[in-house]
């Protein structure tokens, strides 16, 4: 995440996060900065589905599907 490019105002965020792909990509950056981690088991091996802007975990005992608001204030939000 390169800060320099971030907006500076209300009317440059709403521009920059108009792109669903760069709002989740933002918020996985800073929800997990050392690469995207199963919120159930924290398994490292996970899948990233783009169609469906969410990850599945490879682990062999998990299996789930997550997204950056799983497990977030933002769960059960309409905010995509």
């Amino acid at each position: 995440m390169d800060e320099k490019n971030l907006p500076k105002n209300l009317l440059a965020a709403s521009r920059y996060f108009a792109d669903p792909d760069v709002s989740v990509e933002f918020v996985a950056a800073m929800r997990w900065p050392d690469g995207v981690t199963c919120p159930h088991c924290e398994g490292k091996r996970i899948s990233y589905l783009k169609t469906r802007r969410i990850w599945k975990c490879m682990a062999k005992e998990c299996h789930k599907q997550f997204s950056v608001k799983t497990f977030s204030v933002f769960e059960d939000s309409p905010i995509r």
